[in-house]
């Protein structure tokens, strides 16, 4: 909506018009940007998911008025710092890292390709002993997504499940079948729980691996230097 300007209430809730004018009058308006990208249909993921992050999480201007000069403002002010000892690999984004507690942290991991979308649908290895600057790595435990459990507490329901035979048979044929012809199918049967198995995270690399698409969540705990 560039305008929400309605004259008449529309019964929804607020038992009054939504006119709102805006500082200027002139009702609310949202200027939007569209990038358009030309390539292959191969080469569009690894151009729209790299690009998308970059605008997303594009640097953010401050200006401060200041009597001297940039060269005595950079001797007594650090001008650049950088959280990492070198870049990701462009498979991997950093979705969370924030302080849980004193000398621990709380570290997401996403690995934004599908496993259909090359160059970058590669599983990806990367050491976290290596990875920061201002702090090591001591100990590093696997959470699952929600950070509230660990995950090799974690037990697995196995559950029945009813298939519709037709998707399955489009998804392969992209062939249509009647509807009379569908039925759903019935396999797996409701076993014990089972309990997640997961390698140990373990120094001094702290290895772990992230697979097409996969999210994991880790608590690091860390000494700083």
């Amino acid at each position: 909506m560039a305008h929400r300007r309605l004259f008449c209430d529309d019964w929804r809730g607020v038992d009054e018009p939504l006119n709102e004018l805006g500082t200027t009058g002139e009702g609310l308006k949202i200027i939007g940007r569209h990038l358009v990208l030309l390539d292959t249909i191969g080469n569009s993921p690894s151009l729209h998911r790299l690009l998308a992050k970059t605008i997303m999480l594009g640097p953010m201007y401050a200006f401060t008025p200041s009597t001297q000069s940039f060269s005595d403002y950079a001797k007594s002010y650090n001008t650049m710092y950088a959280g990492l000892v070198q870049g990701l690999p462009p498979q991997l984004h950093i979705l969370t890292l924030q302080l849980a507690k004193p000398n621990t942290l709380l570290l997401r991991l996403e690995h934004q390709f599908q496993a259909d979308e090359p160059p970058y649908n590669q599983s990806v290895t990367i050491s976290f002993s290596n990875m920061f600057t201002g702090f090591s790595v001591v100990s590093v435990t696997e959470l699952v997504l929600g950070s509230n459990e660990n995950i090799d507490s974690v037990q697995r329901l196995q559950w029945n499940v009813e298939e519709d035979t037709c998707s399955r048979a489009r998804s392969q044929t992209h062939v249509k079948k009647p509807l009379h012809a569908c039925r759903p199918q019935q396999h797996s049967i409701r076993t014990n729980p089972t309990k997640s198995s997961h390698l140990r995270i373990r120094g001094p690399r702290f290895a772990v691996q992230l697979k097409p698409m996969e999210i994991r969540t880790f608590e690091v705990q860390v000494k700083y230097y």
